[in-house]
């Protein structure tokens, strides 16, 4: 499994999440797919992923070119909203078609939110755990499947890729003064801070609801 390397677009990705298809929260349980599901799911995540963070990363790399870190940051927050719905509405005709999945979304989640709308769900929280649990043992987080009721989830794990992430998720040392401000003001609980390169942030998910 290849390393997911998103560069300056973590923040992209956070309010792309948030605007567009936020998790549900509540207390699922997973149980075990069938072989079936778990292909179906994997080829789901991974298109989805091929489809999302080119077209993020793109953008957010544009705009941290044109207007510094703070720039990107008022970029991600006002102007995401409509290209998620559009994105998620593109992949869910192109998922019904080829899987029967009658309900699609994708965003963004982690341990350690920025945004609440963020947080994530039990199910993904056992994902975000279980991910932690192994990076602290000296392994590596890769794609993680669940089933919840008649809920596919698909999860892969994002992380602190580049130094540029560092101007929004670094420790105040590295952190750009003046995006912090505008993240600060935007959300004054953010926890998505201290972190170093190379570090394991969070997970991008999808979730597909099968006929």
């Amino acid at each position: 499994m290849r390393k997911i390397n998103i560069g300056v677009a973590s923040t992209f990705l956070m309010a792309l999440a948030a605007t567009a298809c936020s998790p549900d929260t509540g207390a699922e349980k997973s149980s075990p797919l069938s072989a079936e599901e778990q292909q179906t799911i994997e080829s789901v995540t991974n298109s989805s992923f091929k489809t999302v963070v080119p077209t993020m990363m793109k953008l957010v790399k544009e705009k941290m070119q044109s207007e510094g870190p703070a720039g990107a940051v008022a970029f991600c927050n006002e102007s995401v909203a409509g290209m998620g719905k559009e994105m998620t509405e593109k992949l869910a005709a192109e998922f019904k078609a080829t899987y029967g999945i009658s309900q699609f979304r994708f965003g963004r989640t982690s341990l350690k939110i920025r945004n609440p709308a963020n947080k994530p769900d039990a199910v993904q929280e056992e994902v975000l755990k279980a991910w932690q649990t192994q990076e602290q043992q000296g392994g590596k987080a890769e794609m993680a499947t669940r089933k919840s009721g008649d809920v596919l989830y698909g999860m892969l794990p994002i992380r602190i890729a580049s130094p540029a992430c560092l101007k929004c998720h670094g420790s105040e040392e590295t952190r750009d003064a003046e995006a912090s401000e505008v993240i600060q003001a935007r959300y004054p609980e953010d926890a998505a801070v201290g972190y170093k390169q190379g570090e394991l942030r969070g997970g991008f998910w999808v979730k597909a609801q099968m006929h």
